[in-house]
């Protein structure tokens, strides 16, 4: 992994936090709807031809749609937990501290340079530096895993 590339990965901290709210939201409406489709469902008798209704159509998309939801999810939650583990291996504290107050947390550079106690221009050269450690470590944690996962 290069150094831009776990600048995207980070970035996609805050994105995979946003998405699981989402996709939280749209299990919810699902889950309302389907709860309105079953109660009057039950006032519907269906034929005896042994065909579903379209009542019974929508449910089964439901549940699949359910399940797909459920495992975007859990994909996510696995990223968002192998950035923080990756950050967490970090050897520098000033450049855990940077990625979390920046990437996990959202900050502005304003913000963490002076929550650090940094200039601009020392924050870029720790975040070059944090970004090119990030990258080792991931590239590491992962190796460890496969190797672990034979």
């Amino acid at each position: 992994m290069t150094p831009e590339e776990a600048k995207r990965l980070l970035y996609n901290y805050r994105d995979a936090c946003g998405r699981i709210s989402d996709k939280r939201e749209r299990l919810t409406r699902l889950r309302e709807l389907a709860t309105r489709s079953t109660s009057s469902m039950e006032a519907v008798r269906t034929s005896g031809s042994g065909s579903r209704s379209r009542i019974e159509d929508a449910m089964v998309s439901y549940i699949d749609l359910e399940e797909q939801i459920k495992d975007e999810i859990q994909r996510l939650k696995n990223e968002r937990y192998r950035i923080q583990e990756t950050i967490n291996h970090l050897e520098d504290e000033r450049e855990k501290r940077l990625l979390e107050l920046r990437y996990i947390d959202g900050w502005s550079w304003v913000r963490v340079c002076t929550r650090l106690e940094i200039s601009e221009t020392w924050s870029r050269m720790l975040h070059r530096s944090a970004c090119e450690h990030f990258a080792q470590a991931y590239d590491n944690l992962q190796i460890g895993a496969s190797m672990y996962e034979r």
